[in-house]
């Protein structure tokens, strides 16, 4: 009879809801009951959504941390290779200028699996290129166009000169009103807006490494990607890819 009423109180404490306050209970031995109190913890309904708010904020802090620094290297560079101030829209002290977003933007968007695979030029340049992300690798592609830029046109989006085809403006003197004939996603036009530039003279190089040239090749497009150029400008953009530490 003692065995049989241990045996209910036992099932009755057993299914005594838990409260988030300290709670007694009962213990049962030997015939004897004893109150035992302990803490029972409500469970966190919300625990999974404030973790993966605090992972998210913790990441964003950390990609901008990054990118502060990244812009900071190539403004670093471009100070050290007397680029100057004019090429300030790509990098300004630790920002990314909006030259710099524009071509982000476009390598995200645009069809540049060749130009972000990296030629194998760049690659022994950029030893660091291969474990890089597509963020990383924008960020290489930066610093190459903004070093691009300058020798083409000092950074001048309205520059302009002759050339052995025509008029040549912008940027990266594309051939005026000539820029559809040279790659699938440039538009005649393209060489008056530095975005228009950029989404031209990506698919370009794209084509060109899809051709499977190196990023200096002999039949570049562009005189300061050249090694047999006179100017030799393409070993100062060598020198500019060499010294970024993402390369490292």
């Amino acid at each position: 009879m003692m065995r049989t009423f241990k045996h209910l109180l036992i099932a009755i404490v057993c299914l005594l809801p838990f409260g988030t306050q300290a709670n007694n209970r009962s213990l049962v031995t030997d015939g004897s009951v004893r109150s035992v109190q302990f803490e029972a913890t409500a469970p966190c309904l919300n625990c999974s959504t404030q973790e993966n708010k605090t992972e998210k904020s913790a990441r964003d802090l950390r990609n901008t941390l990054t990118a502060q620094a990244t812009a900071e290297q190539i403004s670093a560079i471009s100070e050290k290779m007397n680029w100057g101030d004019a090429c300030e829209n790509f990098t300004y002290d630790d920002e990314f200028g909006k030259w710099a977003t524009m071509i982000m933007k476009e390598l995200k968007s645009n069809e540049a699996e060749a130009l972000l695979r990296g030629s194998d030029d760049l690659l022994r340049l950029c030893p660091g290129y291969k474990s890089l992300k597509l963020e990383g690798r924008q960020n290489v592609w930066v610093l190459i166009f903004n070093a691009m830029a300058f020798y083409e046109s000092t950074c001048d989006k309205d520059s302009k000169a002759k050339g052995p085809n025509g008029s040549l403006i912008g940027l990266l003197q594309l051939h005026r009103g000539k820029e559809q004939a040279y790659a699938p996603n440039c538009k005649k036009g393209d060489g008056n807006t530095p975005a228009g530039t950029f989404r031209c003279a990506i698919s370009m190089l794209n084509s060109q490494l899809e051709r499977g040239e190196n990023l200096f090749s002999r039949k570049s497009y562009w005189d300061v990607l050249r090694p047999q150029a006179r100017s030799k400008k393409y070993a100062k953009i060598q020198k500019a890819i060499k010294s970024f530490p993402l390369c490292h």
